[in-house]
C-alpha cells in the first residue's frame, strides 16, 4: 500500500507540473527542445539550413542556374556575396500553364555546401575541410525527395582528432596522414489520406533534450529506415522499422554478420491546448531475418517478444512537455527496461530505467525580436540500464550508443544558454556536470557478467565530469557563417580537453 502511494504521489507531481500552453506538437522524430551548442558546423542537424536568411527559398518560375548564362553567373556571384538574399545555386519551379494536362514537376532546388574549421589543444591541433551538396524536390502535391551529401577531410593530429570530433564515427578511411569521411541522409516521403510512408536515411531522437534523450538519441550514425505516420485529431501514431549496423571491436573496418534492427511505435496524445504527451516501445532485435511481428503499429511488441521466446531487447517509454504562455517550459522522459514492483526503490540490479526531465525559459535579453533560452535539465540512469545478454541486442549502432551518449550509472545536471546578440549575432553555451559509478556503466557490458544481483545508484569506481562548451556565431552575409569558442573538459580534477576552434561555412 505505501508503495501505491509513493508511484501516486510521483504521478501527480509530474502531472500537476505541467501548467499553461503546451509545446506545439511536433513530428515523432523532431523533438521540440533540442541544443542549439554545436562546436562542429557538420554537427548541427540544421547544417543545410542554418544559413538561409528566410524559413524558405525563393523560387522564380522556370529554371535559374548560376552557370546557365555569363549574366546568370555574375549575378548569382553577386548575391552570393549579399547580405541578404534568399536564392539558391538552382531552382526550378513549373510556369503555370492550364492548356497541359500532365503533371508537371514541383518545385526544386539544389545548393552547394563547402567550409572548414581549426582546433587546436594545448599540445595538439587538427584542421578539417569539407564540401557537399543538397537536392530536395516533389512530384505533385504529395510525393517528395530529399537528400544531403558531404565529403570531409582530417589533417594535423589525426589521433586527436579521433578522440575530440564529434563527427568522426562509423566507418572512415586513414590514408596518406589524413582521415577521410562521407555522408550521405535523405528520404522520400508520401502523403495520402491514410498517412505519410517516408523510406530514408538518418538519425532520429525522441524527447526533449540538450544533453542527449534518454529515449532514443540522434548523436550516432545514420541508418536506413522504413516509417508511417498517422494523424488521427488530437492522436497521432507513428511507427519505424530500421536496419542497424553490428558494433565491430576493429576500429569500424570489419563487422560481423549479424543482421541487426530496430523497430518502434509511438502514441501522441494532445491532452489539451495546454499538454502533450506520449508513449510508446522500441526493440532491439537480430540476426535473423525482420520480423513481421514487429511491423504492426498498434500492437504490443513486449507482449509479442514474450510469445517468441522472451529472446529480443524491448523497452517502454513515456514523455511530457507544455509551456506557460511560451515563456516558461518543462518536459519529461522515462524509458523502462525491466522493473519488479516490490523492488521499485529497492537495489535488484534489474530494476533498468532512465529519468530526464527539463526546465526551460525564454525571455528577451539583447534582440528585441529574438528571444534568449536558458534550459536546465535534471538525468538519472540507473546501472545496466541500455545493456544485454545478446551482444546482437544492445541498444546500438556502428559502434555507437542509442541511448543516453554518456552511458548509465549516473546523475547528471546539464545547463544551456541560447542569446541572440545582435542581427545575425548569437552565443550558445552548454555546460554539463556528471557523476557516474563503473559498474554497468556501458552499453557494450554483457549484463550476464555482472558481479552481484544488487546494484546501488553510483557503485563502483566513482568519476566526475565537467563539460563546458561556448560557440558564438556570426553571419556576416547571407550565405555565409563564421564561428568560434572554446571546449574544455575536466574528469577528477585532471583537465581531459581544452581546446579552441574557429571555422567557416559557404551555402548556396
Amino acid at each position: 500500500m505505501r508503495m501505491k502511494i509513493h508511484i501516486l504521489l510521483l504521478i501527480i507531481s509530474l502531472v500537476a507540473s505541467v501548467v499553461a500552453e503546451a509545446l506545439e506538437s511536433s513530428s515523432w522524430n523532431d523533438a521540440g527542445v533540442v541544443s542549439q551548442t554545436y562546436t562542429e558546423f557538420l554537427d548541427c542537424p540544421d547544417a543545410w539550413k542554418q544559413l538561409n536568411t528566410c524559413d524558405s527559398l525563393r523560387i522564380r518560375d522556370g529554371f535559374h542556374s548560376s552557370v546557365q548564362s555569363w549574366g546568370s553567373f555574375w549575378e548569382a556571384f553577386v548575391r552570393f556575396l549579399s547580405r541578404r538574399d534568399d536564392t539558391t545555386f538552382l531552382s526550378y519551379h513549373p510556369e503555370k500553364d492550364s492548356s497541359k494536362s500532365t503533371l508537371p514537376v514541383g518545385d526544386l532546388r539544389f545548393s552547394l555546401l563547402s567550409g572548414g574549421e581549426y582546433h587546436i589543444g594545448e599540445e595538439n591541433a587538427y584542421s578539417m575541410f569539407w564540401y557537399g551538396a543538397s537536392l530536395n524536390f516533389n512530384l505533385g502535391p504529395r510525393l517528395f525527395f530529399d537528400s544531403d551529401w558531404w565529403f570531409l577531410r582530417y589533417q594535423g593530429d589525426l589521433e586527436y582528432a579521433d578522440s575530440t570530433s564529434s563527427l568522426i564515427k562509423g566507418f572512415r578511411k586513414n590514408e596518406d596522414g589524413r582521415i577521410y569521411l562521407d555522408n550521405v541522409t535523405g528520404h522520400i516521403d508520401y502523403y495520402s489520406d491514410y498517412g505519410v510512408l517516408s523510406l530514408g536515411r538518418d538519425t532520429y531522437q525522441i524527447g526533449d533534450n540538450i544533453s542527449g534523450s534518454v529515449i532514443l538519441s540522434d548523436f550516432g550514425s545514420e541508418f536506413g529506415y522504413l516509417s508511417w505516420y498517422k494523424d488521427f485529431g488530437p492522436v497521432s501514431l507513428s511507427f519505424l522499422h530500421g536496419s542497424l549496423l553490428p558494433d565491430s571491436t576493429n576500429n569500424h573496418v570489419s563487422y560481423t554478420s549479424e543482421d541487426r534492427y530496430i523497430a518502434l511505435h509511438k502514441l501522441d496524445w494532445q491532452l489539451t491546448d495546454d499538454i502533450n504527451w506520449f508513449m510508446g516501445e522500441e526493440v532491439l532485435y537480430g540476426n535473423r531475418a525482420p520480423d513481421i511481428s514487429y511491423m504492426i503499429p498498434q500492437s504490443f511488441y513486449r507482449i509479442g517478444e514474450h510469445n517468441d521466446g522472451d529472446r529480443d531487447n524491448v523497452l517502454i517509454f513515456t514523455g511530457l512537455s507544455a509551456y506557460t504562455r511560451s515563456v516558461l517550459g518543462f518536459y519529461m522522459n522515462f524509458m523502462l527496461d525491466e522493473l519488479r514492483k516490490d523492488e521499485i526503490f529497492g537495489d535488484w540490479w534489474g530494476n533498468k530505467y532512465a529519468f530526464q526531465s527539463g526546465l526551460v525559459s525564454n525571455f528577451h535579453l539583447f534582440d528585441k525580436e529574438d528571444m534568449t533560452r536558458a534550459v536546465f535539465e535534471f538525468i538519472a540512469v540507473r546501472p545496466w540500464m541500455y545493456t544485454h545478454k545478446k551482444t546482437v541486442n544492445a541498444f546500438s549502432h556502428d559502434g555507437s550508443a542509442l541511448g543516453y551518449p554518456e552511458g548509465s550509472n549516473l546523475i547528471s545536471y546539464a545547463v544551456e544558454l541560447n542569446v541572440p546578440i545582435y542581427e545575425r549575432l548569437r552565443l550558445d553555451t552548454n555546460v554539463q556536470f556528471i557523476r557516474q559509478g563503473s559498474l554497468g556503466n556501458d552499453w557494450a557490458i554483457n549484463y550476464n557478467d555482472r558481479p552481484k544481483d544488487t546494484a546501488r545508484w553510483l557503485e563502483g569506481e566513482l568519476s566526475e565530469r565537467w563539460r563546458a562548451k561556448s560557440v558564438i556565431t556570426w553571419k556576416p552575409l547571407a550565405h555565409h557563417a563564421v564561428k568560434a569558442g572554446f571546449i574544455l573538459e575536466i574528469e577528477n580534477e585532471d583537465t581531459i580537453i581544452n581546446e579552441y576552434f574557429v571555422g567557416y561555412q559557404a551555402l548556396y
